[in-house]
Formats: structure tokens, sequence, C-alpha cells
């Protein structure tokens, strides 16, 4: 950890304190002056119908990507409550079996398709989980206690069980009392009831408080009015249940907590938890629905790293391979690191410390292990850095541990393995020194991601909106600049030298973000940072991605377009045809169906609808040449080594790095 020196630290003050001051007299001259950063041209009737109509034909052409979103932030209300709460779990509940792996803690991404599941006792009884049971061992500490006590309050249930404090997060209260109110709930003893449910995530046995899916479609048959609240546990909804009106809409504006996360995912985690085939049944909403009709044709989703990474049983039902060609959507992952491990925004803290990063240095030794596995290697792309970025500016991936398991993976099976680091996503005020501090440390740890990682885009950044408060200062010489301006505007210049996109997310940027002026936001970014752009859903069922034009409604990425093109962010057609280059061009996959095949000394085997692979054997001398090599030119050791296959780039790019 950096050392305060008061001095230093009263000085940078200062000097920050005069910056303000000098924006701020700058911004009131302007209003004085009455003048203002020219707004995009409101585009003609014709033009608009033109740029609608080269929409279409990229739809038919499936020339579209969504490259930012996040799995568990789709699919819309009416989906999880018609599909999965009235349809799913209730045909679950009547096959009575839970998926139950014997040796899970030994499972990994190639083992686990040779692995099967099973329920460990018969459908119509209740698991024993007596202390002197086998199956005590496979229940939480609070359940252990609660059997060892013998109560006879516990009731078992195959049912999807939706708890008390997932209540009183969802509705944001905190108290039982609270939670009655407003389920208003026929019985107050509801909420009392006791269960053991099997939690399929973290395959254990639970205790939960609550009430069951079959009561909560009870409650819903009997009180009508309790749709609305219902709808509003999933999606950004006004009181009716209907989207919000504009002026409705500001409910939300700077709530990413807690309206966004954690309000609309709480629910969504009890019922995935118990049955992870919802998983399955998401996916192919979401590719069949959504993504396939509207022209996209690769997606990339956001996935937490304990799904992704240390629960193989989960990502088997996110790998199934009949996503890639059932639907023509090739599908691949981010694993996504929560920012909230984080320490806060501190301007003595040397945002490039391995100190502060402890928590994400003990995640990665994991991922280097797992990332081993020609499973994962198959759909992982890249690392996401994602949550409520206020206060939290601190990021990992710019430690060179990070960057050097991005280059591992870069050499070993993907050339274009990279980072997605949502900053900025917040409005800038001018008046607060937190927030000039934050984008100084942002930007240093862009900038030690960009100088580690060599080849093809090293990283997108999510959402970058704070960066539009700089427009007015981007073409000062340096020397007239305090050095964290100076090093602000250096990170940007260098951003759009290797051409790192901003992922710009219309329709979230507009529902979170107060005073967010989208048409001007992509024509800065375009025309005064120069930075490229892509355009993306964020989270399309949180709020709806759709836009209608001339009798049709356009849905997902399509949406995001026909939205921008109708408020004059992007003006013409060359800039359409740019905008979808540089999606295409930023993928993090190296070669879309063309992934190396399976090895064919590997054994195969097919079980239900999966694919199965298993493990080769020791490395061929070729591969221990290659790890000897890049050892020598690059001096440092890095475990594992590459492969044969990521050789030549490996040459290619040692020799450039010198």
């Amino acid at each position: 950890m950096a050392s305060r020196n008061p001095t230093s630290k009263k000085e940078k003050r200062n000097r920050m304190i005069e910056e303000l001051e000098t924006t701020n007299l700058h911004a009131q001259a302007e209003r004085e002056a009455e003048v203002a950063e020219p707004l995009p041209s409101v585009p003609s009737a014709r033009n608009v119908k033109s740029l609608m109509d080269s929409l279409d034909n990229a739809i038919q052409a499936g020339q579209l990507c969504d490259l930012h979103t996040h799995l568990l932030g789709m699919g819309s209300s009416e989906f999880w409550i018609e599909e999965i709460i009235k349809k799913l779990i209730p045909k679950l509940v009547m096959q009575k079996r839970i998926e139950f792996y014997e040796d899970y803690a030994s499972l990994n991404h190639d083992t686990i398709f040779q692995s099967s599941a099973s329920t460990p006792f018969r459908g119509g009884d209740t698991p024993d989980l007596s202390p002197n049971s086998r199956l005590f061992a496979r229940c939480t500490p609070e359940l252990q206690k609660l059997c060892q006590s013998a109560s006879g309050s516990l009731h078992w249930t195959f049912d999807v069980v939706y708890s008390v404090k997932t209540w009183k997060r969802v509705l944001g209260v905190n108290t039982e009392i609270g939670v009655q109110n407003q389920l208003r709930l026929p019985k107050k003893g509801d909420l009392r009831q006791q269960w053991i449910v099997f939690n399929a995530r973290t395959q254990l046995f639970e205790y939960r408080e609550g009430i069951t899916n079959e009561q909560l479609l009870d409650h819903l048959e009997q009180s009508p009015h309790f749709l609305s609240v219902l709808k509003n546990c999933f999606s950004l909804l006004n009181a009716h249940g209907d989207p919000p009106s504009n002026i409705e809409g500001r409910a939300f504006h700077d709530k990413f907590t807690p309206e966004f996360y954690p309000k609309r995912y709480e629910l969504k985690d009890d019922i995935y938890s118990q049955y992870l085939d919802t998983l399955d049944v998401l996916l192919s909403h979401v590719l069949l629905k959504v993504y396939a009709p509207s022209g996209v044709s690769y997606v990339e989703f956001s996935v937490g790293y304990g799904d992704l990474i240390t629960r193989p049983w989960v990502f088997y039902h996110l790998s199934n391979p009949t996503i890639e060609v059932g639907h023509n959507v090739v599908v691949r992952f981010l694993a996504a690191f929560g920012r909230h491990e984080s320490p806060e925004l501190d301007p003595s803290l040397d945002p490039l410390s391995p100190v502060l990063y402890g928590p994400y240095l003990d995640k990665l030794a994991v991922l280097q292990t797992a990332v081993e596995r020609y499973a994962l290697q198959r759909v992982l792309v890249g690392l996401d850095y994602v949550g409520d970025e206020k206060g939290h500016p601190y990021c990992p991936f710019g430690l060179d541990q990070f960057t050097e398991f991005v280059m591992y993976c870069r050499l070993k099976f993907n050339g274009k393995f990279g980072l997605r680091y949502h900053c900025g996503e917040f409005t800038f005020d001018v008046g607060s020194l937190n927030h000039f501090n934050h984008m100084f440390v942002s930007s240093k740890i862009i900038l030690a991601i960009m100088n580690g990682i060599q080849g093809p885009t090293p990283l997108r950044v999510g959402h970058g909106v704070a960066f539009l408060a700089y427009k007015d200062v981007f073409s000062f010489p340096s020397d007239v600049l305090s050095d964290s301006l100076s090093l602000v505007i250096r990170c940007l210049q260098e951003m759009k030298r290797r051409g790192v996109p901003i992922e710009v997310n219309l329709r979230s940027n507009a529902v979170l973000l107060p005073l967010m002026d989208n048409a001007t936001s992509v024509d800065v970014f375009l025309n005064t940072l120069h930075l490229p752009i892509i355009l993306c859903t964020d989270d399309d069922g949180i709020w709806c991605v759709s836009e209608k034009y001339s009798g049709k409604t356009f849905h997902s990425v399509a949406a995001e377009f026909a939205s921008a093109f109708k408020q004059g962010a992007i003006p013409d057609l060359s800039r359409t045809k740019l905008i979808i280059e540089t999606t295409s061009r930023s993928k993090f996959d190296f070669a879309v169906g063309k992934r190396r095949p399976l090895d064919q000394s590997a054994r195969m085997q097919v079980q239900d609808k999966h694919e199965l692979v298993g493990t080769s054997g020791p490395p061929p001398v070729g591969e221990v040449f290659c790890s000897i090599c890049y050892c020598i030119l690059t001096r440092r050791t890095m475990r594992p080594p590459p492969t044969r296959r990521g050789f030549a780039s490996l040459l290619i790019w040692t020799l450039i790095l010198g």
C-alpha cells in the first residue's frame, strides 16, 4: 500500500480544486456566451427510412452482435412468470428429482460431461438428514444444527421456496411485517413456514423460511393485483406493472443499487439455485425468441465467476453445444468478477498495488487451473468486471498477474482473449472532486491493461459515460494540463490508437443515468474523442429493448440501432457500417465457428444432448519446447506452458516485446 504523504496530498488536492474552478468558470463562460456543443442534426424522414432499410438488410444477413449483456438480466417479466414460474417449475416438481452429484467436489469442466446426477432417495420419500446419515455432510451448517435438534417443524419439498430474506431484498423492506404488507398474503404465518430444499447450485441441502412456488401461484390467482408486484421483481416497471413513462422512469435514475441490483435478480437466484434447468430454458428462449429474429449471430454473455469457473455442474447447463448451431447464434462467455470486494475510493492508494486485490488474485489462481480444461476453453473468451461503480474505481485487471494471464490465454487457445472493464458508468459531476479522482484511478488501470496486453483489442470499456466530461480538454496540449487531467487524456488517446471500443448501451444509460443525452454522447465519442463504439443491450429483460418504426417493432441490438437512427445519433449509412464492422472486430473470440477440433485421442461419448470431452495425456515434446522458448524470450515463468498452436504468435509477440 502506498505511503501517505501529507504535503503531496495537499498539493494534489489544491491542483484538483484549481482544475474544478477552471472547469466551472469555463462552463459558466460558455453558458453566458450561449455557446453550446452542436447537437447532432435531426435526420429527415427519408434518411431515417434509408437507415432502417439498411438495418433490415443487416438483420437478414445476421450481421449483428451483442457484446455487452448479462445472462441473468435477460428474459422479460412475462417470460419469468409465464414460462418459468407457471410452467417450468410445476413440471420439474412433478418429476420429483434433484440434480445431485455424489462426487461434486472432484468434478471439473471436462469430467462433468462424463458424470451423471441422481436423486439419492426415492422421489416419494423425505431425505434422511439425521446426524448419522450419509447425507448429513451435504447439509449447510445452519441445517445441520436444526437437524441435530430434531425439530419437527421442518418439511422437505421439491418445490422452489422464495425465502423471507429474498423478499426483503426484492421489496426493499427490513421486516417480515413489511413483506407481509406488500405481498398482501392472506395468512400471516405463510412466510414463517420452514422448508428443507436442495440447492443444486451449491450442491447442499439447506434451510429456507418462506413460501413455495405453489403458494405463490395460489396467491397470484386469488389476488390479481399481486401480478404488478411480481412483475416488478424481474423488470423495472411502474406501479401498475407497465413500462414506465419518462417521468416515472426518473425513480430509477442513479439507483443501480438497489433498484437494478439486487432487486431484479433475487427471485431468479432462488429459482435457478434449485433447478439449474432454468438456465437451459432461459438460453433457448433468448436465442430463439430474441437474438435469432433480430439478426444477432454472435453474443458474449457475462456470467458470474462462481457459476462459470468453480461450479462445473452449473457450467454444464451453459455449455450445451446445441446453442451454437440450433438457432444460428454463437454463444461465448465472460467470467464476471464483482467489484464489491475492492476497496472504496482513496486517493492515497496505489491502484496497481496487488495488496488491494487479495480475493481477486485467489480467484485468478483457481481460474489458471480451470482454463486448462478444453470444455472451458471452447466457450470462455474473456473476463468482466461488474457491479455498482459508485466509489469503487479499483480493478485488478491492471495487475501484471491478470495481463499475463490474458497473454497466456491468447497464446494457448484464443488469440483475442480479452477484458471488459465496466468503467465510467455514471454521470460526471464537474463539481465533485471524487469524480475526478475516480476517473484518474480508472484511467491509470486502463493504461496498465493496454501496456500489458499486446495484440488486437486488449479490452472493451463498458458504458464509459464519465469520459464524456473530458471532451472540452481532449485536444489541449498536455503541458497546459495538470498531471491528473493529462493522464486521463493520455488514456483516451491511447484507447483511440489501440482501437479500444466503448460499449454504448443506449436504453440502459437512459434508464439508470440522469441527464443522459444519448444522441450527443454517441456524437462526442465518435467525433470529439474519436473512439470506436459498439451498440449493445446490457440487460434486455430488466428493461425492454425495443423500438417501433413504421408499424414494425425492432428488438435487441436492432432496436438500439433503430433508436439511434431516430434520435439522430447515427446520421448516415457509413457510420452504421463502421459501427457494425467495429463490433465484429471487437469480438473476443479468435475464430468464430472455427474452434480447434477435439483431440482424436480424447475419449468422447454422448450423454443426453451434451457433448462429452475426455482429457488427453501428458503434454507432447512440442509443448515443452514452446514453454522453454516462452520463458527465455519473456524472461519470466508462467504456469501452464503454451501449446504448439500458439507458438507462431508467441514468437511474433515476444520478439516484438523484446
